[in-house]
């Protein structure tokens, strides 16, 4: 996965950054009817037809939206309830890959974004009213082995990175370290155009075991407001979007951890790993 501007053998620049010119926005559309439609297998095979470019998936998933809307790929899947297409996000980095930090970036950062009505991917689930899509886009974040099976869990249930050692933060985590449960917080407490967060869009509609969902969960986060997401929601949103770059839709290599490799003989062989 290529972010820093580099050459294939062609001389052909592999993107960086959105192109200036854009997507054509016919070209946007159909790349993301896809996403409604199709399964991961399916989309991985017809996407490269329908919007050339240098650009890798991720990437793609990042900087193609819907001209009218702002819904990114990930949206338009999670609108359909469409969570298989998702499958593709995962397939697209190849195998064991969950480990690298630069390629784990990549993955979640499309997860992040906002649509202009201000809308996450859990707006958006909420909306649905449909338990098994907002578990669905949960698993699908966090890669459980299970995600592409249906699940009905409550949010006292499914899982959490609750992190119980870790209090509210007196002090800034390293930003390249931001623990797993502000992630998390941040993933569904965030707020849109209009002030409310996915559980306040799931209860004005009626959806109220999704909500239900969506409080137990943050509920278990905050260990039971002892964090107090409210008074460092900004901060902890800060540090999700320095993490993630949301803003700019590109990743840095000085956003991630540093990567130590370790080596050890077994039985004759080299086994090397990263920690």
């Amino acid at each position: 996965m290529a972010e820093p501007a580099e050459h294939d053998s062609d001389d052909e620049k592999i993107l960086t950054s959105p192109p200036p010119e854009g997507f054509s926005p016919e070209a946007a559309r159909r790349f993301l009817d896809l996403f409604r439609k199709e399964d991961a297998r399916e989309i991985l095979f017809q996407y490269d037809a329908i919007l050339p470019h240098n650009a890798d998936f991720d990437q793609l998933l990042r900087w193609v939206t819907d001209p009218t809307t702002g819904d990114t790929a990930v949206h338009v899947a999670v609108a359909a309830r469409n969570i298989g297409a998702l499958g593709s996000h995962i397939e697209s980095f190849g195998r064991d890959w969950s480990a690298n930090p630069w390629l784990l970036t990549c993955f979640r950062a499309p997860f992040f974004l906002r649509n202009k009505a201000g809308d996450t991917v859990f707006h958006v689930a909420a909306r649905t009213g449909r338990l098994d899509v907002v578990n669905g886009v949960w698993r699908v974040f966090w890669l459980h082995p299970g995600w592409n099976q249906p699940s009905y869990e409550s949010g006292s249930d499914a899982y959490a990175p609750v992190c119980e050692d870790l209090g509210e933060f007196e002090h800034d985590p390293e930003q390249m370290y931001v623990p797993e449960y502000i992630v998390a917080i941040v993933l569904l407490a965030r707020k849109n155009g209009n002030g409310h967060t996915a559980a306040d869009e799931a209860a004005a509609a009626g959806h109220h075991d999704v909500a239900q969902w969506l409080w137990l969960m943050l509920e278990r986060l905050t260990l039971g407001n002892k964090r107090a997401t409210e008074s460092r929601m900004a901060r902890m949103e800060e540090l999700v979007d320095n993490r993630y770059d949301i803003n700019g839709h590109h990743i840095t290599a000085v956003q991630l951890p540093y990567i130590r490799k370790w080596t050890q003989f077994v039985n004759g062989r080299v086994i090397s790993g990263n920690y």
